[in-house]
């Protein structure tokens, strides 16, 4: 990834006398919680005061914080503390995609590649991607067309005219959607640049009668969980570690309140995984007996009985045209198919659920806690309790 130009803030620090309590402004046009609890971690472990934005006193008179953390940098009304020259800690690249230091911020283009990976993994070969005209949105879509490129599948980048449907109304964005959607031939690929842009979309397909998962699989990113889990059709969303973001911002800001130098480059997050909910929990097809084969295997991947001998039987095929059913998709053997639904839902569940190893074996269709270890440690090379571990760490 190329790093943008960087800009200096400079400011004045108020130093760090023993048993101060600083009291920190944390600023956010649009709000992203996981973002604002990392930041509350730090201040807690600290004792700080921490103030948001959306419920601060009044910017203008206030002379009482003694840092600032600053998610979007146009925001006017921040203009009087800017002057006051406290240390300031940014979360991103402006809108020129440039870097003011002291600067902690996401890893864009990998957000972008680790969404159309899983995307292209589940079969996918026509990808768009919907953001904005900014740098981060061009970002992301950067690394998705290059993992699309990779695999010779083809994306598009299509740049809404707004930033929220309230600057236009939801019912123009809507229309502009649907058009969009409209233009494309189903099965396709979606991912959205936030969780709130996804859900809307989710809006615009089923304005237009196009079925989530079945002809378009959808993703976002933030993993809101409050928007993925009580959307239409639950959302997938790229996981990229908000909270790592907002605590690692407020780490740096302490070091510059203690009177430490500005750091001579940025701190960079990397997404952690793609959380996968059931707007993309399929895998692609054109074929509608085959799509009607992967969709029994989605629903009833819990059954020991969901194997090739199974599927034979209740479509009736032989193993061998089951087979060539799958390799005319360019999909994989289906006795891989299904290893690879059942690996994806037991790490679902192991990462997201206090489910006991069992309770995972059951409802992925293993017959023992005893095979689905074996099988999880062939395909992992680790333990499902190694791997719970490694997730939460």
């Amino acid at each position: 990834m190329n790093t943008p130009r960087k800009k200096s803030i400079i400011y004045v620090p108020r130093g760090n006398s023993a048993g101060k309590q600083f009291r920190i402004l944390l600023a956010m046009k649009w709000y992203r919680r996981h973002l604002h609890e990392g930041v509350a971690a730090f201040c807690r472990e600290q004792g700080w005061v921490l103030d948001s934005f959306d419920y601060s006193p009044d910017l203008q008179e206030s002379n009482i914080w003694d840092g600032l953390i600053l998610l979007h940098q146009g925001v006017p009304e921040l203009k009087p503390l800017f002057r006051k020259k406290i240390p300031i800690v940014t979360l991103a690249v402006d809108e020129q995609g440039q870097i003011r230091l002291p600067c902690v911020y996401q890893d864009q283009e990998a957000i972008g590649a680790m969404g159309a990976t899983h995307l292209l993994e589940r079969g996918y070969r026509r990808l768009l991607f919907f953001g904005y005209r900014d740098a981060i949105s061009h970002a992301r879509f950067s690394g998705f067309r290059r993992e699309a490129i990779k695999q010779r599948a083809s994306a598009r980048e299509f740049c809404l005219p707004h930033r929220t449907p309230q600057a236009s109304g939801s019912g123009f964005l809507l229309k502009w959607l649907s058009s969009r959607l409209l233009q494309e031939n189903p099965p396709f690929a979606v991912m959205a640049a936030h969780d709130l842009l996804g859900a809307t979309i989710m809006d615009a397909c089923r304005a237009v009668n196009l079925n989530i998962p079945q002809q378009v699989a959808l993703l976002g990113v933030d993993n809101e969980e409050i928007i993925c889990e009580c959307a239409q059709v639950p959302l997938s969303s790229v996981d990229n570690d908000l909270f790592s973001h907002g605590y690692e911002a407020a780490r740096l800001l302490g070091k510059l309140l203690s009177g430490a130098g500005l750091p001579e480059a940025p701190v960079i997050i990397q997404p952690r995984r793609v959380i996968v909910r059931a707007s993309s929990d399929i895998i692609a097809a054109n074929d509608s007996q085959l799509s009607s084969i992967l969709q029994y295997v989605h629903d009833q991947i819990h059954s020991p009985e969901v194997n090739v001998k199974g599927l034979s039987a209740r479509f009736g095929h032989s193993r061998r045209t089951l087979g060539k059913l799958f390799a005319d998709a360019k999909l994989r053997p289906p006795g891989q198919v299904i290893h690879d639904i059942r690996l994806r839902r037991a790490c679902y569940h192991l990462e997201e659920s206090a489910m006991s190893i069992n309770e995972v074996a059951i409802r992925c269709g293993f017959s023992s806690a005893r095979s689905f270890c074996r099988f999880f440690g062939k395909m992992k090379k680790c333990s499902p309790e190694a791997w719970r571990q490694a997730a939460k760490a």
